[in-house]
């Protein structure tokens, strides 16, 4: 059966447009939604103001972000997932299988509700986590990485031209009033959380193909997207941009090459990387004031020092998932007295799961992260696919935003999802160039009358 989306080369499905699928927008739809962690900026904008950040302090409990509406809403969007996943249910739990350590994380979290603080919370959040995962998951399973692509690549437009006019014409929403200067927020409840999410939808803009007039406006996008993320004045943000474009520069430039030239450049890219990292740690305060931050990352090595102390109260499990930041209730009330402000995160990813499902977690994510590496190395050749491009691009950035922010075992966010469908996509691509070359070793290379074919196989006599 071929599948609707198909638009590039490298597969037999028929070239149809994109418009002519009604899932397609129902896809880009749901990742949008996913994109915003299902809470518009419009929907929030109570919270929009001055008094809405930092100011506060330990007295906000609560966030206006989570009424009825937004129930009501979040239900609907996860009972449309759900369908989709159950219509292909079998090519899921054969993702599943594929990838038993991914899969692992969302019986963790399930698991940890019989030792977690809050067990109702825990067994909630741990099924939207689960949900994802198995969206993940469909989506691999149902479109080729081509047609994925291109699917994140006209979300990501949206996501960008929404976000813009939101800022131009309806700043109460568009603009993030809760931080000094006016940053950007667009469809999203935070500078930062737009500047990560756009970071990602860009990735997929990098390495989408284009031809004549879609090649223009593939590059007028991604200007605006990454002036978007300027405006949204995240220095994390223009970190991850900085990174990201000089990757795909990269990526672009050596899959020119052959293998042994590739290994000769990617060192010498690796070595002048080493250098630059090497200098930055020698500059670093400097650095730091450049980009208008203190040496303690805008307050983050004070979070992680209290919370590395709730830890050690319980390192192994965890407090359940999603049930560690409950304000001023249980342990996360220590964190929060100490630092002085209201935190829903650890500002690191591995520090977050950490807390959350203990140093098991946190092993069974590093192992995932660690097999997505591998996979990569064993894809990159001369003349990849954009796709996986785009896979270690989204490997990248997900490593990348997971030391001062959180992406990783985050329910309802895109960024974790299509970290999923990276991690996935890349273990399909490793297992389908081992079998293009264990049918190559195989394969007769020379016939001549009379004498028996010479094959490349080991068990050949």
């Amino acid at each position: 059966m071929t599948s609707p989306l198909a638009f590039q080369r490298g597969h037999s499905s028929a070239k149809l447009p994109l418009r002519n699928y009604p899932v397609a927008y129902i896809l880009s739809l749901l990742l949008l939604v996913f994109s915003v962690r299902t809470t518009f900026s419009f929907e929030s904008g109570s919270g929009n103001v001055t008094l809405g950040g930092k100011s506060v302090g330990i007295v906000q409990t609560m966030s206006d972000t989570d009424t009825l509406q937004n129930r009501i809403q979040l239900g609907f969007v996860l009972s449309i997932t759900a369908l989709l996943i159950a219509k292909r249910g079998r090519q899921v739990m054969e993702e599943m299988r594929r990838n038993k350590v991914i899969t692992l994380s969302a019986v963790l979290a399930l698991a940890s509700t019989a030792w977690s603080q809050e067990p109702a919370r825990t067994a909630l959040f741990a099924t939207y986590l689960a949900l994802d995962i198995l969206f993940a998951f469909y989506l691999v399973s149902r479109f080729t990485p081509d047609e994925l692509l291109r699917l994140f690549s006209v979300t990501g437009v949206l996501a960008v031209l929404s976000s813009i006019c939101m800022a131009l014409l309806l700043p109460k929403y568009g603009i993030d009033f809760k931080a000094p200067g006016g940053p950007w927020q667009g469809l999203f409840t935070h500078k930062n959380a737009c500047a990560i999410e756009l970071t990602f939808f860009l990735c997929a803009m990098l390495f989408s193909a284009a031809r004549g007039y879609s090649k223009i406006y593939r590059l007028l996008f991604i200007a605006a997207a990454v002036g978007t993320i300027i405006k949204t004045q995240s220095r994390t943000g223009w970190l991850g941009v900085g990174l990201l474009l000089l990757f795909a520069a990269s990526f672009h430039i050596l899959k020119r090459f052959p293998r042994k030239d590739q290994i000769l450049l990617a060192i010498i890219i690796v070595a002048a990387g080493g250098a630059l990292i090497s200098l930055s740690v020698d500059y670093f305060p400097q650095a730091l004031t450049v980009l208008g931050k203190d040496s303690t990352m805008s307050g983050r090595t004070s979070i992680w020092y209290y919370v590395l102390l709730s830890i050690w109260k319980r390192p192994l499990l965890g407090y359940g998932f999603s049930a560690f930041w409950l304000g001023m209730k249980g342990e996360s009330a220590n964190v929060i007295t100490g630092f002085g402000f209201l935190q829903n995160h650890a500002q690191n990813g591995l520090l977050d799961v950490w807390l959350q499902t203990g140093a098991i977690g946190m092993a069974i994510v590093v192992i995932w992260l660690f097999q997505a590496l591998r996979n990569a190395v064993r894809t990159l050749r001369p003349q990849s696919p954009n796709y996986v491009g785009w896979y270690l691009g989204v490997l990248l950035m997900t490593l990348f935003y997971n030391i001062g922010e959180r992406t990783l075992l985050v329910p309802d966010d895109l960024s974790f999802i299509v970290m999923v469908v990276a991690a996935a996509g890349l273990a399909t691509e490793a297992r389908r160039l081992r079998n293009v070359q264990g049918r190559t070793a195989r394969t007769p290379i020379l016939v001549r009358p009379g004498v028996p074919p010479l094959c490349l196989s080991r068990k050949s006599p």
